[in-house]
């Protein structure tokens, strides 16, 4: 079962409420996201952001301080701008505008009551409702550099909300099978025969295989891949070719078994 992680946002005036909520979540099989997770020294704007866009669901804590507050607008604009659902809790009535359509829920002080409209299954709904009829918003590169850059720096945001993701990849042979070496070692060389890339781009490909393998080895990996693209010896040769399999073939060989899987494209 998926743990779903929940962003709340709420005016400071009502952090009682906040905490209640925060416990009902994670008796329910929840992750619950606030303020309490931002780390010192880092920018809180850029750390609220980046709780929004990772968070399954997002849920504003509608109170008439809440309400006042001009950032919490700001927040559910944003989660609606990057079609995260949103579930309303609501101690007054929800305010006209964003909100105004979104089916809430009503805070009781009845929290055994409040438990069951919280429940998993709730959220696993709204999940879903979200995936079938909002698609998420995705990004993509042009440039080989720009896709690595962008593969890393979305895994360093994973981790710097404390969790680790499960990795996804369809893919020719993976992240995995660029070696985890340090870039004097041989098998870059042999990875690339006479064609030999720039050393900034080699040292992006090992923080790739690096930051992946840290989240797969904590929360696991599915892959897809076509192992038989490495057998084009034209460009690389029979070395090249090697140099890609064998890292990939450590990496599974390292990986316990409910850790990983993995199915080959075609033959």
């Amino acid at each position: 079962m998926d743990k779903y992680r929940v962003f709340i946002s709420y005016s400071h005036t009502d952090y009682k409420i906040a905490k209640k909520l925060v416990k009902i979540l994670e008796e329910n099989g929840l992750i619950p996201i606030w303020d309490k997770n931002l780390k010192w020294g880092h920018g809180f704007p850029e750390q609220i952001k980046n709780f929004i866009a990772h968070a399954h669901v997002f849920i504003p804590l509608i109170t008439k301080s809440a309400s006042k507050r001009g950032w919490v607008h700001q927040e559910i604009g944003y989660a609606m701008a990057l079609n995260v659902p949103i579930l309303p809790i609501t101690l007054d009535r929800v305010p006209e505008g964003m909100l105004q359509n979104l089916h809430a829920v009503a805070w009781s002080s009845n929290l055994k009551a409040l438990k069951q409209k919280l429940s998993y299954e709730t959220f696993d709904n709204l999940v879903k409702f979200a995936q079938e009829n909002f698609p998420p918003l995705f990004e993509c590169a042009e440039f080989h550099e720009a896709r690595t850059k962008m593969l890393i720096d979305y895994a360093k945001k994973v981790r710097e909300l404390g969790f680790f993701g499960h990795i996804r990849q369809k893919g020719l042979l993976s992240s995995f099978h660029i070696p985890n070496k340090p870039l004097s070692d041989p098998i870059w060389r042999q990875r690339y025969g006479t064609t030999i890339p720039s050393e900034y781009r080699c040292q992006l490909l090992l923080e790739e295989r690096r930051i992946f393998e840290e989240h797969a080895r904590e929360s696991g990996c599915s892959l897809i891949v076509d192992p038989y693209y490495a057998y084009n010896e034209k460009e690389y040769g029979i070395s090249g070719r090697l140099a890609r399999l064998k890292p990939l073939l450590e990496f599974l060989e390292s990986m316990p078994d409910d850790k990983i899987k993995i199915a080959f494209y075609k033959g």
